[in-house]
């Protein structure tokens, strides 16, 4: 039988991977649409700020995700 704690763990790890993933395309999208939309730039410039855009909200959100679990994974 499984454990009550370890179903709160992993619904707790689940939540967060959402969360995660959520912010993520969301923070993409609305780079996308200041890029492409408001800012109008095109050629290499677009194709470097797409680029900085995947970096500057990827690993932001990498480093919330593994906070989380380390201390979902240390907690008893």
């Amino acid at each position: 039988m499984v454990s009550k704690s370890s179903l709160t763990r992993a619904l707790l790890i689940a939540g967060n991977f959402i969360f995660c993933v959520a912010v993520i395309v969301t923070g993409l999208q609305f780079a996308g649409y200041l890029i492409n939309d408001v800012l109008h730039i095109e050629g290499w410039a677009r194709t470097a700020l797409q680029f900085a855009a995947v970096i500057f909200i990827f690993y932001p959100m990498k480093f919330v995700y593994d906070t989380v679990q380390y201390r979902i994974s240390q907690n008893p």
